[in-house]
């Protein structure tokens, strides 16, 4: 037992250098503060400043859109002039953009705010994905995991104090959230300022000059990551309307099964982050999330006609499952994004594949509600099939990248 004991308390020790630290504090600032806006930002700005809900809608599918490319050009100037100032710098524009909304009273206005805030969260996946690369050096990949772990506890946080604004139901109440939704943006810009100024890495002589977006294999798992990333959107957006309009479970197990998914997230992520090392053992690991999608796929389809407290078990199990090929999918997605780039251009290619995250994200809402509840419970299958087939497919796809890779490598020695 105690050595048991010993072993877990490894796992969840602090990362060991100080710019590590100072790394998972920032991302648990910011998403403690994406908690605070996920649960009650959307309800301030209907019930609060009583804008239509179909046209706050439209303004932030527009705000998205338009910051699609965003991470490209940001990861591209991270590569040119270091991440710690653009990272703080969009930050602070974050912040303000948010701090605009206790003032906004249209529409439009609110459309200019989401674009800022939407082209802040595009750049900084990219500069995160900078950063993990310069501070997590070689443990990176368990860097990347910890924090992963951090930021799913701090998001649960902030929204567990949220909550409490939205059962208060007042403009006030609303108003203290967006404020401190603020501050977050604030204060983890300060905490950015703490890392050290990483310079930008020189391009080995003889390397590619050629744009990331010349380079097919990469864009290839590019685009298969991105339609795994639907699978994100299962706990997110299926499952809230699958399991009040089409099962017999109880409707709290919409925030059992979203919080059984954070608690084994943040118990998990770093075991299982760190057992994949290498090309071959993330598409190995993206292969085994493909069936595991496709097996929780399945189940979920056939809960519909279950007895209450029988679907309510098998939500809880089947959540279970699917969270585990979060958990792989996670892992092996952050490998493949770091050993399969440059590292003199690891903004660039970062932003390129935090592109296909968010392009699959902006259509995820519609995809699934499509998929999981106007077909189903054929639909259910499809999904798990497309999740499946993009886990088998990354393995040649990853491949050609790696080859790719090296092929530009020799050229460069050569």
């Amino acid at each position: 037992m105690p050595s048991r004991f010993a072993s877990w308390k490894a796992y969840f020790a602090l990362p060991p250098t100080r710019p590590q630290r100072i790394l998972v504090g920032f991302i648990a600032v910011d998403s403690f503060g994406s908690g605070l806006y996920l649960t009650a930002g959307l309800l301030y700005l209907t019930r609060s400043l009583g804008l239509p809900a179909a046209q706050v809608g439209l303004a932030l599918s527009v705000a998205g859109l338009i910051a699609l490319p965003s991470g490209m050009v940001v990861g591209k100037l991270a590569d040119r002039f270091g991440p710690r100032g653009l990272t703080a710098a969009l930050l602070i524009c974050e912040g303000l953009a948010t701090l605009s909304l206790t003032v906004v009273r249209s529409v439009p206005l609110l459309a200019v705010s989401a674009t800022v805030t939407a082209i802040g969260m595009q750049g900084g996946r990219a500069l995160r994905g900078v950063l993990m690369a310069r501070a997590g050096g070689e443990d990176r990949l368990r860097l990347r995991a910890y924090s992963r772990a951090a930021a799913n506890l701090a998001i649960a946080l902030g929204a567990a104090l949220a909550g409490v604004a939205v059962q208060v139901d007042t403009r006030e109440a609303y108003l203290a959230v967006i404020i401190a939704d603020t501050a977050t943006f604030f204060v983890a810009a300060l905490l950015v300022r703490g890392l050290p100024a990483y310079a930008p890495l020189p391009a080995p002589p003889g390397a590619s000059k050629l744009s990331v977006l010349r380079n097919r294999p990469f864009l290839g798992v590019t685009a298969l990551n991105g339609l795994m990333t639907l699978q994100y959107g299962v706990l997110m957006v299926a499952m809230p309307l699958w399991v009040v309009e089409r099962t017999n479970a109880p409707r709290a197990m919409v925030a059992a099964t979203l919080l059984l998914n954070t608690l084994l997230v943040v118990l998990l992520q770093v075991r299982v982050g760190q057992r994949v090392v290498d090309v071959r053992a993330g598409t190995r690991t993206m292969r085994l999330a493909g069936f595991t999608f496709l097996a929780a796929c399945v189940g979920f389809s056939a809960t519909g006609h279950l007895a209450p407290w029988a679907a309510a078990a098998a939500l809880l199990g089947l959540t279970a499952l699917l969270t585990l090929g979060e958990l792989w999918h996670a892992a092996a997605s952050f490998e493949l994004s770091y050993h399969l780039a440059p590292e003199h251009a690891h903004g660039e290619y970062q932003g390129v594949f935090s592109l296909g995250v968010s392009a699959s994200q902006a259509v995820t809402p519609g995809l699934l509600t499509w998929l999981c509840l106007d077909l189903a419970p054929g639909g259910w299958w499809v999904l798990g099939l497309v999740l499946a087939a993009t886990g088998l497919l990354t393995g040649p796809a990853a491949r050609l990248a790696a080859r790719h890779l090296a092929g530009r490598r020799e050229v460069a020695a050569g």
